[in-house]
């Protein structure tokens, strides 16, 4: 699964995003602090794309209200296994 970083950030900069672009206040997350100890990550679980790539908005807004819009685009990665499928596996120790 995808994440969103941000990088070069002040610990007082807040963060929403939405999926696709351009940013849409009414479909995006409401504003907030990135996360202490989260090396920037604010946004996890985000699905390998359908398609070839998926484009998020995300707006960094700062401590005198001045706001950025930037786009990160994740891209699809194939996540083929040996042999066609992937399942589970458990190893057991035997005798």
């Amino acid at each position: 699964n995808g994440k969103l970083i941000l990088t070069r950030y002040r610990n007082s900069d807040q963060v929403s995003w939405n999926s696709g672009t351009p940013y849409n206040s009414g479909s995006a997350t409401a504003f907030a602090v990135v996360p202490a100890n989260s090396n920037g990550t604010f946004a996890t679980g985000l699905a390998n794309p359908t398609t070839a790539s998926q484009d998020y908005t995300v707006r960094i807004k700062n401590s005198f209200n001045c706001t950025i819009d930037r786009t990160a685009t994740l891209t699809k990665v194939d996540c083929g296994c040996p042999g066609g499928y992937c399942e589970p596996a458990t190893v057991t120790k035997v005798k």
